[in-house]
């Protein structure tokens, strides 16, 4: 009983896990009943494997075609089932051989793992998969704000106190930053992106708050929206470019503000670019 109660938790929780990836990394809305229903359906199937005496490559022909039926429990309705049946099978296998990978240091060979459930503490592969659930639902949240930004980002290159910089900006329509002394939008660059460009002398005075013995006239702007709350370092660039779609090169003026707080969360983007800078988009 004690067996049997092991293995069904197991299947239970890996189906569910499964299932929820999916839905993140297609971007759907979670289905709670259908989730909990591909769960019961794979684990009921998950006690009948060990009682079926055949092959390894009859086993895996069975479990690929159990997926079908619990991808159509998932995905019929809410999306395209070939894009919703890849999704699952991807994450069964990015489970399943984490599962097949314990199993064979638990067992010493391939053969044995697929062939027998792997008899651990049902509380340890509960956890481990917990644990892989969150690094997946990360990586698929950074996938989706990835491609959800991606429309909105261009190269932009700019003359920086004779230093030539490029890189990829970001049209974020909540920047509303003017410099009031110019009069122009202000555009932040990442003081991380800077850094190479300077030399040790340079990059110690800056981080000293020291900034105009590096860029002449540089001054410091209180913002409370854009680059965490924090001081924004103002300089005036020679020249600030972004590159569109049509390969079209406009110019701009603007002021780069400085700034020391992280801009995203990935390395999609080291700069907030300026509402103002789309009437050319």
């Amino acid at each position: 009983m004690m067996y049997i109660e092991s293995v069904a938790i197991q299947n239970f929780v890996l189906d569910y896990l499964i299932g929820a990836s999916a839905y993140r990394f297609l971007c759907l809305r979670r289905s709670w009943w259908r989730l909990l229903l591909a769960a019961m359906v794979g684990c009921a199937a998950s006690l009948f494997y060990p009682l079926l005496s055949l092959p390894v490559w009859a086993s895996v022909l069975i479990k690929l075609g159990m997926g079908f039926v619990l991808s159509a429990v998932l995905f019929a309705g809410k999306c395209r089932y070939i894009k919703g049946i890849t999704a699952f099978y991807v994450f069964t296998f990015v489970y399943g051989g984490c599962v097949l990978f314990i199993g064979c240091l638990r067992y010493g060979s391939f053969m044995r793992a697929m062939e027998n459930p792997l008899s651990v503490r049902s509380w340890a592969v509960v956890a481990a998969a917990g644990v892989l659930y969150s690094v997946l639902r990360r990586l698929c949240i950074s996938h989706r704000r990835a491609k959800a930004a991606a429309p909105l980002i261009y190269r932009y290159r700019m003359l920086l106190a004779g230093r030539e910089i490029s890189g990829n900006g970001f049209l974020d329509t909540g920047n509303r930053l003017y410099d009031s002394g110019a009069g122009l939008p202000v555009i932040v660059l990442g003081v991380k992106t800077l850094l190479p460009y300077l030399t040790e002398e340079e990059t110690a005075n800056l981080l000293t708050g020291h900034a105009e013995k590096v860029f002449a006239g540089a001054r410091r702007m209180r913002c409370g929206s854009v680059g965490g709350g924090a001081d924004l370092i103002l300089v005036q660039p020679e020249r600030f470019e972004v590159y569109l779609p049509s390969d079209k090169n406009i110019l701009y003026d603007v002021t780069v503000g400085l700034s020391f707080a992280a801009l995203s969360d990935g390395e999609s983007y080291d700069m907030i670019l300026h509402p103002a800078l789309a009437d050319g988009i």
